[in-house]
Formats: structure tokens, C-alpha cells, sequence
């Protein structure tokens, strides 16, 4: 991806879209106060009714993209409605299970940085496409390219920033996410869903909860 990133970032600073000024609340931690070398899972699970990490019920309504749980190293549990998904979790990382609508599932590892100077940008296809691109059109670039099924990428752009993203498969626009605010030290992540169709590309900052 580092080709895709120099890329993408050369498209923004030509238009003039790379800045470093501040933006407030900036000075925000990225993560918040956590033990050393523990680490964070959080469920990407679009209409599910349960999940729960570590014994911690994730509410209902955040199971699109939930907070990031934070853990200790060693196999951690993730509950969903009709099984039990082993995570054999490593220090100082973020997982994210995705969950698709048949009940299939997939443990990634996000690739974060938490960079002082860039913004963390993670993307999942959970929809019935063979291979999606996120696309923003402010810089008339693509993010991310090919992503497969029950599948993520991640990267790290300079920010602060507001885009607007496009979920495009065979140069066909699925659903847009519009106004994504991108800030220093922080993360936002897109999961795009549907199938025959209907799409949606729904986006998030990244949360912690202990």
C-alpha cells in the first residue's frame, strides 16, 4: 500500500488539501490511558444483535463499527449470537472481527500507526463485491484498491482533513460517505455493505473503552 499511499498523498497536495494547521481538539490522546503492552479488538458486525469481547457486551447499536476493547495478550474470546470466535491476541495491537450477514467471519489486523501528523484511515468490504475501491474525489484518487470480500486495508494520511469517500467497483460509484473528518492522532474507519445493488458506506472514529 505504500505506493497507493505516496500516490494518494501527492493528488491532496496538489489540490492544495494537505494542511497542517490545527483543528480543534487535536490535542486529544489517541487512545486514552491503557496498561502497557495490552492490546484492542472491536467487532465490525452490520445488523447483528450480540457480540461481546472478553465477556464485555458491546451495545446493539454500535455493532457496525464497535469501540476498540481493550484486552491483555493471550487468546481472548469474541461472543457472537451463534459461535464463539478465538483470538490469539498479541501486545501492543488492534483486531478487528468482521462479521458478514451469513455468518461467516474473518480477525484482522489493523495496521494503525497513531501518528502525530497523520490520521489512520481503515476500510472493509462486507458487501457481495469481488473487489472494491474507496475513492476520494476531492483528490481524484483512490484510497484503497481491489479490497476483497470479508477483507481490510488500512493507511495513514496526513491531516487534519474532511473528505468525502466513494465505494466504487468495475468504475461504478455503490454508496458514498460524505464529510469524513480526518484529525491528527486518530482514526476513522469505513465498512461498506449490501449486496444486488443496495449498498451503504458507513463510517466511524475510532473508540476505546476499557
Amino acid at each position: 500500500m505504500m505506493q497507493t499511499s505516496a500516490m494518494f498523498c501527492a493528488c491532496l497536495a496538489t489540490l492544495g488539501l494537505l494542511t497542517t494547521a490545527a483543528l480543534g481538539g487535536d490535542d486529544r490522546l489517541y487512545e486514552g490511558v491503557f496498561a502497557p503492552n495490552t492490546s484492542f479488538i472491536r467487532v465490525v458486525a452490520p445488523g447483528a444483535q450480540f457480540a461481546a469481547v472478553d465477556g464485555h457486551r458491546l451495545p446493539t447499536e454500535d455493532l457496525v463499527i464497535s469501540a476498540y476493547v481493550n484486552v491483555a495478550p493471550g487468546e481472548v474470546a469474541v461472543d457472537l449470537a451463534a459461535t464463539a470466535v478465538p483470538v490469539p491476541v498479541a501486545a501492543n495491537l488492534h483486531y478487528t472481527v468482521l462479521v458478514h450477514d451469513s455468518g461467516a467471519h474473518a480477525v484482522i489486523t489493523d495496521d494503525l500507526q497513531a501518528s502525530p501528523a497523520k490520521a489512520d484511515v481503515t476500510f472493509y468490504n462486507l458487501s457481495d463485491q469481488a473487489g472494491v475501491t474507496l475513492f476520494a474525489p476531492a483528490a481524484s484518487a483512490a484510497v484503497f484498491e481491489d479490497v476483497a470480500p470479508q477483507t481490510g486495508a488500512a493507511m495513514a494520511l496526513r491531516a487534519p482533513l474532511t473528505l468525502t469517500f466513494e465505494a466504487r467497483a468495475a468504475g461504478v460509484t455503490l454508496a458514498a460517505a460524505e464529510a469524513v473528518a480526518l484529525r491528527r492522532k486518530e482514526g476513522v474507519s469505513l465498512v461498506l455493505t449490501g449486496a444486488a445493488g443496495v449498498y451503504e458506506l458507513s463510517a466511524s472514529p475510532h473508540r476505546y473503552q476499557k
